[in-house]
């Protein structure tokens, strides 16, 4: 991706924002902790109370409408809509060799990031099978859904490698740290929703690449400033990284990473208009487009809570 769109990221209003969020996170544990509980509040409360013509009503409670879908999201699991449980949702951590795949694997077993992701929804959600979240030394850059092992892999590589790239990009080595685990937190999201998508055969039209991301960040859009930091990390990577090349790029699974990036900026502000302003202003975002960021939020939240709601446990 050309280094000019990236740009904007040295942008004062950008800079604040992360910033700030970093001053937020200087401990990694703590700051995980801090999404953890915010996540876990929103899940486990919010949902069970939602009515979808108070939210019609409430520009700002807009969210709360598709937390069904999220409640499932971030515990990113098949479930399928039977009177009895069939399955769990299990968190793996692999044996590892290597110095950085130690010290993320003690960050996240000690913030228990993962296994509060998957809590609400072995709690509140029917499941077809056994699944697995499973933190690997993968000896190669991704994060994955597996359906025939029905697992998401996530591979300390990837942050890892998000940590150099941030670096590279002029971060410190706290601040580089603090995004690189904000942006694994949008992929473990952004996993997740494959394995809904694909677990319950649901019935999405378009590319499942772009649900990913969507759903990862209209979830994330509701854990407060740390989610909202995983967002902005997300788009901070993929506007300082290049994609497939050529014409294989219009061929890709996924969009291009430009237009991911600005995407994530739109929802973002959709679901904070006047905390994302000058951040929008400042990329340029028409008004004609900030209107459409609005109605497809509220078309993505609505969209998931009608597919979720017949899998929630009675």
């Amino acid at each position: 991706m050309a280094k000019s769109w990236f740009s904007w990221l040295n942008s004062s209003t950008v800079q604040h924002h992360c910033r700030r969020a970093v001053l937020q996170m200087k401990h990694p544990v703590r700051a995980l902790h801090g999404l953890n509980s915010r996540l876990e509040s929103w899940i486990t409360q919010d949902w069970k109370t939602f009515s979808w013509q108070k939210i019609l009503n409430s520009r700002q409670k807009l969210v709360i409408l598709a937390t069904i879908a999220f409640a499932l999201s971030f515990l990113g699991s098949p479930l399928l809509v039977h009177s009895q449980s069939l399955g769990q949702i299990q968190v793996i951590y692999r044996p590892v060799r290597s110095q950085l795949a130690q010290r993320f694997g003690t960050v996240y077993q000690k913030s228990k990031l993962f296994e509060t992701a998957v809590a609400p929804l072995n709690r509140n959600f029917n499941l077809p099978r056994n699944l697995t979240v499973e933190l690997a030394e993968c000896g190669f850059v991704n994060a994955f859904y597996e359906p025939a092992r029905h697992r998401v892999v996530m591979c300390y590589d990837l942050t890892g490698y998000l940590v150099r790239v941030f670096r590279g990009n002029g971060l410190s080595n706290q601040e580089a740290d603090v995004q690189a685990l904000s942006a694994t937190v949008f992929i473990f999201y952004h996993e997740l929703a494959h394995m809904l998508i694909n677990e319950l055969d649901l019935p999405i039209t378009g590319k499942e690449e772009d649900v990913a991301d969507q759903f990862s960040a209209v979830l994330l859009s509701n854990a407060g400033v740390n989610g909202q930091t995983a967002i902005l990390a997300a788009a901070q990577w993929f506007g300082s990284v290049q994609g497939p090349q050529g014409r294989i790029k219009y061929m890709d699974e996924h969009s291009l990473n430009e237009q991911r990036a600005y995407y994530l900026v739109c929802l973002l502000y959709a679901r904070q208009p006047d905390k994302f302003q000058r951040l929008v202003d400042r990329l340029g975002f028409p008004e004609e487009r900030l209107r459409k960021c609005t109605a497809e939020y509220r078309q993505i939240t609505r969209s998931w809570e009608i597919m979720m709601r017949p899998y929630v446990r009675q």
